[in-house]
């Protein structure tokens, strides 16, 4: 992994394409260096904080907008598959926030297009190795 990293674009302060190293890092989190040859695949997902009378889940990532009800306190995530089976995980909310309210709708909709660049980047490299 190069440790150098030289940032060519950042969205919304979440995550940081490095388009000279090719690789990527999310911002929030551990700042973990990602080489785009290393992912695998990536999906949005919901952490849950709090458990619901609709799903007994705690603290597990589910996929995105299933088992939500409005008692449930979450935060959205880009879970990124690494070609070892290993999970990088980054946040898009950056607080605890509650489904089917503006600030949830904005962090699903800002992580579908995150979501986009990273496919967009996947398939780049696949037809660079290809």
């Amino acid at each position: 992994m190069n440790p150098e990293f030289t940032p060519s674009k950042t969205v919304r302060d979440i995550i940081q394409f490095d388009k000279e190293h090719r690789q990527l890092r999310f911002l929030m989190d551990e700042e973990q260096v990602i080489p785009y040859r290393e992912i695998s695949s990536c999906s949005l997902k919901n952490q849950y904080y709090k458990k619901s009378s609709v799903s007994q889940l705690a603290n597990l990532f589910t996929n995105n907008g299933i088992l939500a009800s409005e008692n449930q306190e979450l935060r959205v995530c880009i879970e990124v598959k690494l070609k070892d089976d290993t999970r990088v995980y980054g946040y898009v909310s950056k607080e605890i926030i509650r489904p089917n309210q503006t600030p949830y709708d904005e962090d699903v909709q800002t992580g579908r297009a995150i979501l986009k660049l990273i496919r967009k980047v996947i398939a780049r490299e696949q037809q660079a190795a290809a």
